[in-house]
């Protein structure tokens, strides 16, 4: 098991993200998969609901996508190299009728911990732990982002990053009525 961090990004949030933890080393965003081998840096990762990869090709020069022949999802590309799963949107919609977003996280496979990969997945945890709101879910504690939690303060939900089923114990952790 890897390791990982949750939060909840909104607005410049993820912007805000992205340039402050340049000062780690470069960090370019790409999809995790993709239809076509080619590597392609995406310039706009916070608009993106898939989930990328950050690439610091200090530490890992060079990259390649490997192909995946068959899969529920069919044929596609892989991204093969030591990288951070990035998951920078959560899905905003509703949750028993009121405004939610999911959790986002940064994702450190286990089979990627080489010391100085370790360390710039601690840097940009930390840069998230500084700079982000805590706010607990249950046993689970997130980062929320300065837009994500003015957002929350009037009303939005900060949900895990799954849809939990709507039932009195999650209407609890999230702190609403029980009852309807």
């Amino acid at each position: 098991m890897g390791r990982q961090i949750h939060f909840h990004m909104l607005g410049d949030d993820c912007s805000r993200f992205l340039a402050g933890i340049q000062r780690f080393g470069p960090c370019m965003a790409t999809l995790r998969d993709a239809a076509s081998p080619e590597i392609e840096v995406i310039e706009g990762p916070c608009t993106v609901f898939d989930t990328l990869v950050l690439w610091n090709p200090n530490l890992t020069p060079s990259a390649e996508r490997r192909y995946i022949p068959e899969s529920l999802k069919g044929p596609y590309y892989r991204f093969d190299a030591r990288v951070l799963e990035f998951s920078p949107t959560g899905r905003v919609g509703t949750w028993d009728d009121h405004p939610a977003i999911t959790a986002g996280r940064l994702y450190a496979p286990s089979d990627q911990h080489q010391p100085e990969f370790a360390k710039w997945y601690a840097q940009l945890a930390g840069w998230l732990r500084r700079h982000f709101h805590a706010h607990r879910i249950h046993s689970l504690v997130t980062y929320v982002g300065a837009d994500a939690w003015r957002w929350h303060q009037r009303g939005g939900l900060l949900l895990p990053m799954f849809q939990p089923l709507r039932t009195p114990t999650w209407r609890t952790v999230l702190g609403l009525p029980t009852a309807k």
